[in-house]
């Protein structure tokens, strides 16, 4: 006896960030617009995205950071993020896949065709996406700003006043990332010894994946030391100091 099994056709997606980790949360518009007829003349096989969509649904990443869909119908199916998580960079690219009429499915262009004419004909298609997020770096040093400087106890909050995050200076800066774009306050509580603590500094993170830096600097101490003449005030020469 034959036995002849059908798969459902599967489309999958898997979300992660730039450094391998899992994102559960992520939102994906998925719209299906039907194949295009066979027509003649130079309109031949080609999709009219400008036409409204015959089928809408919204999607979210979970367990793992995946969404799958099962015993999909044939159509081209447009793929957009539309919202992330909080400190990440949305990813507008809008990306396709196609199932044709015989029930296969693969990534595709705007107007179905494979992105790869080359690959298998597969029953399931996996799209894996990528989310950057932001980058800053803090950096305390003396007004030489040669090296960093270390022991300083700092600390970082946002325009509502709540504390991100503390730390103490160390020989490198400190990498704070996945910050919400908004106003940021960097403040100073303890200066390392001998020196002055420095004054408030606020930066503003924007929607990027670049690395930005802030740089706080600290002056040295500094004391002035006068020996006056009780009568009339003049600096006297020759008088030995000492300070303990």
């Amino acid at each position: 006896e034959l036995m002849l099994k059908n798969h459902p056709t599967t489309w999958k997606l898997f979300k992660t960030d730039t450094t391998g980790k899992a994102l559960d949360g992520v939102t994906f518009s998925v719209k299906k617009y039907d194949l295009p007829e066979e027509e003649f003349g130079e309109n031949k096989g080609q999709q009219d995205m400008t036409n409204a969509a015959s089928e809408e649904k919204t999607v979210t990443t979970a367990d793992g950071g995946s969404v799958e869909l099962k015993y999909l119908t044939p159509g081209v199916y447009q793929v957009q993020e539309t919202e992330t998580l909080p400190g990440y960079i949305l990813d507008t690219e809008v990306r396709y896949v196609t199932v044709d009429k015989e029930g296969f499915i693969f990534e595709s262009d705007p107007e179905g065709k494979p992105l790869d004419e080359d690959r298998a004909k597969s029953d399931t298609e996996t799209l894996r996406w990528t989310n950057d997020f932001t980058k800053w770096d803090i950096s305390k040093t003396d007004i030489t700003g040669d090296e960093e400087l270390e022991g300083a106890v700092l600390e970082v909050r946002n325009d509502k006043n709540e504390l991100i995050e503390t730390w103490i200076s160390g020989k490198s800066p400190h990498r704070i990332e996945r910050l919400i774009p908004g106003k940021y306050l960097l403040t100073e509580k303890t200066a390392p010894a001998g020196y002055v603590t420095a004054s408030t500094i606020s930066f503003e993170v924007t929607e990027d994946g670049k690395v930005h830096s802030v740089v706080m600097i600290d002056q040295v101490t500094r004391v002035r030391i006068s020996k006056l003449d009780i009568t009339d005030q003049r600096e006297v020469s020759g008088a030995h100091l000492e300070i303990l």
